[in-house]
């Protein structure tokens, strides 16, 4: 029987320990390659009609829209520059800096078309086919990712107003921000996966000097975002300096973070235990699954001294990695006892980890989660979007008969973004409620 709720946390940086009443917040063609040549006398009529049929004639699949970008860049950019629109999305190159070209339709402007999957949240940038020229604002600053909604086909303007450095430049050197003991195994195997990733090891301070104790262990994915400025792709969790101050403190108990790194192109497909029918490339998530807890931890529980009972083992990560986090804690509720799910993608495979958490709870009764969202991650349609997938969610759980605060927290941070400087802000939270002092 399903349980109401009478409010929900929501962060603010004014005011942490808001609320709002739940009554008050939304509802969670071409031709084919192989064509035969006739020759047709035609009248100029005849083809002009022809031709507007052909052009006209576009197919188009009701799970997928046309978005035609059209953006307006600075006045100072070269007569002989490139254009393009690095995303979120595989359509729009997964952030790759040259993801999608556009093409001049102007003297100031481009303009392109990207068929990508329908409802999908998109977040993107405009580049010069590399990330030191990303877009700026007016002074000279990094811009929020640009977002739109797949919701329908359309046309899609924009302005850049400034670019950075020039195209071709030296890229600034990133710092080296590893803070504390952390030790690293470089090329770690998978027979499972048939390849090879790093996996880093922040090891508390306590490790060395009380040489007889073990430890909890958190095991965290996108591990290259972790710990180091230098290896993140747009910023780092910051989750040594956190872990390191909180322990220091007292705040938590002495734990161990092992970050494994993902497997870049290969991503989406570990991190997503199904196929969604709009993104094929997924659907290895039961193989990543046991890679982790088949491969990782039992080196991880033999080379360094842990506490390997499930009440000691947690895993978390955020976006796809938030969403295999859950489907870890499901898959192995012997092995894992605590699940950080952070702006999970819980639109995959439309909400399949939802229907089958509300299918089968069991494996919750026994596994504390946390679980949150930012408040703007991407477009939030009605009764559809991070913020109700995530409400969804946590309402499934209530209704499992898991009681907030205790068994599962659940947090909706106002103003939070889908990076990871906004995760980083809370990750010490996070810590606090997974590992409690004791």
């Amino acid at each position: 029987m399903m349980m109401g709720i009478s409010s929900i946390r929501i962060q603010d940086s004014g005011n942490a320990n808001s609320t709002t009443p739940l009554a008050r917040l939304p509802a969670i063609g071409v031709l084919g390659e192989r064509t035969k040549v006739v020759k047709l006398r035609i009248n100029r009529f005849s083809y002009l009609v022809l031709l507007a049929f052909v052009c006209g004639c576009r197919t188009e699949s009701p799970n997928r829209v046309a978005l035609q970008f059209a953006v307006e860049v600075p006045q100072d950019t070269a007569p002989d520059a490139q254009v393009f629109i690095a995303g979120n999305l595989t359509e729009l190159g997964q952030w790759k800096a040259n993801g999608v070209e556009l093409h001049r339709a102007g003297e100031r402007t481009f303009e392109g078309e990207v068929v990508v999957p329908t409802n999908s949240d998109i977040e993107y940038k405009f580049t010069q086919g590399d990330w030191i020229s990303v877009e700026k604002d007016e002074s000279g600053a990094d811009v929020p990712n640009r977002k739109v909604s797949a919701d329908k086909s359309k046309r899609v303007k924009a302005k850049v107003v400034k670019w950075g450095g020039k195209r071709g430049a030296k890229a600034p050197v990133k710092r080296d921000t590893l803070t504390g003991d952390i030790r690293f195994h470089k090329n770690f195997p998978s027979k499972i996966l048939k390849n090879r990733r790093e996996v880093a090891v922040y090891l508390p301070p306590q490790y060395e000097k009380e040489s007889s104790r073990r430890f909890p262990v958190l095991y965290m994915h996108d591990g290259q975002n972790c710990f180091n400025e230098a290896t993140s792709f747009a910023g780092e969790w910051q989750a040594d300096e956190t872990a390191q101050r909180l322990i220091e403190a007292g705040e938590i108990p002495p734990i161990i973070i092992v970050a494994v790194a993902n497997a870049g192109e290969d991503r989406i497909a570990e991190y997503t235990p199904t196929v969604d029918a709009r993104h094929p490339e997924g659907g290895n998530g039961a193989a990543y699954a046991k890679f982790l807890i088949g491969e990782v931890k039992p080196f991880i529980d033999k080379t360094y001294r842990t506490l390997p009972d499930k009440p000691n083992t947690a895993v978390c990560g955020s976006s796809l990695g938030g969403l295999i986090s859950l489907y870890i804690a499901s898959e192995y509720p012997d092995e894992v006892g605590l699940c950080g799910s952070v702006s999970p993608s819980l639109w995959w495979d439309d909400r399949q980890m939802i229907r089958s958490i509300q299918a089968d709870s069991r494996w919750t009764k026994s596994c504390k989660i946390w679980l949150d969202m930012g408040t703007a991650e991407a477009v939030e349609k009605k009764g559809d979007g991070p913020i109700a997938g995530s409400r969804a969610l946590s309402m499934v759980l209530i209704g499992a008969g898991r009681k907030p605060e205790r068994d599962f927290k659940y947090l909706e941070v106002r103003g939070g973004e889908h990076n990871e400087p906004a995760w980083a802000k809370r990750f010490d939270k996070i810590l606090q409620f997974l590992f409690p002092k004791s």
